[in-house]
């Protein structure tokens, strides 16, 4: 699979039992330790038809704060000065919605609101080529547009927002082609988010940008679909596109969770034996229930370290790592 949609979440171990590392900000870093506890990393989504890129700002291409799907509202920006629309208007420009009231008059928007006129949804973009996703505009909507499920094309790529998707998706997974897949958006509010097919959560990432309805799953099984991996971006394991490429092996250097292969994680290099210069490599997940569970790993020294504040259907989750 080439590098394509999300490289998602610089989610990092990092080094346990106190170690430090300045190698990643706060933003890039999963401050899970061992078994003893630590805080989850914050998620980003990068654009999805270009390599990934690290960091922590939110303008400059490199991954953006994020929130969970009890954390903080979308810092969407909103504007309360506007003007009558002319039927000459070929986008948003400002002015006001009859359905909506007041909108903002940069043509940005609020993912939860909605607030754009009739015959446009808000849609995630990334605001330069080679840009995460990491703001918000209102676009166009076709009549005919595709419902959630179905094929989409997104002619410009994933990140340029412009899709035939109808209100409340987006077009998702996209290929070389700009085809992909119409993937629910979260309803709700930040604080009270809701995905209608059973078994989805929403995910909020990039800022409060993208806010997604994502499968849960199982890493030990990998139970996705083909050219997914199960993946956990903050505090669930949920399918998202494998972006891991020719690359992903164990000990292979990596940025982001998917950049790994399905069945593993990307680790900071202290807690990887082979990994040698990169500041992270892949590492595997192993099962406890196993009666070894420290033969699934594959580095001399590992040891299967419970995974951190799971739910209980995960409770024989596991790490391979040196501690």
């Amino acid at each position: 699979m080439n590098l394509r949609l999300l490289a998602l979440a610089p989610l990092f171990v990092s080094l346990p039992l106190g170690c430090t590392s300045d190698t990643f900000s706060p933003a890039e870093v999963d401050d899970t330790t061992s078994s003893s506890g630590g805080t989850a990393a914050d998620t980003d989504i990068s654009r999805p038809d270009v390599p990934p890129v690290g960091g922590d700002s939110t303008d400059d291409g490199t991954p953006l704060d994020t929130t969970t799907a009890s954390g903080s509202t979308t810092e969407a920006e909103t504007a309360t000065e506007t003007e009558t629309e002319t039927e000459t208007e070929t986008e948003p420009t400002g002015g006001e919605d009859d359905s909506t009231g007041e909108r903002p008059t940069d043509g940005t928007c609020d993912v939860w609101e909605q607030d754009c006129p009739e015959g446009e949804k808000c849609a995630a973009l990334a605001k330069e080529e080679g840009d995460p996703w990491n703001d918000l505009h209102c676009v166009p909507v076709p009549k005919n547009p595709a419902q959630i499920g179905e094929p989409c094309f997104a002619p410009e790529g994933g990140a340029a927002g412009i899709d035939d998707c109808d209100h409340g998706s987006m077009c998702w997974d996209v290929d070389e082609a700009g085809m992909g897949t119409c993937l629910e958006l979260c309803s709700g509010s930040p604080d009270n988010p809701s995905c209608s097919a059973s078994g989805d959560i929403c995910e909020i990432a990039n800022g409060g940008v993208l806010t997604l309805c994502l499968t849960t799953c199982d890493p030990l099984i990998q139970d996705c679909g083909e050219g997914l991996g199960c993946y956990a971006p903050d505090d669930d394991f949920v399918c998202i596109p494998d972006t891991s490429g020719a690359g992903g092996a164990y000990g292979e250097p990596c940025i982001y969770a998917s950049s790994c292969d399905p069945g593993l994680f990307c680790a900071a290099a202290s807690l990887v034996p082979t990994c040698v210069g990169s500041p992270a490599c892949c590492s595997e997940y192993c099962d406890l229930s196993e009666d070894d569970p420290d033969a699934a790993c594959s580095g001399a020294g590992q040891v299967c370290d419970p995974y951190p504040d799971l739910n209980p259907d995960l409770e024989n989750l596991g790490r391979c790592l040196l501690l």
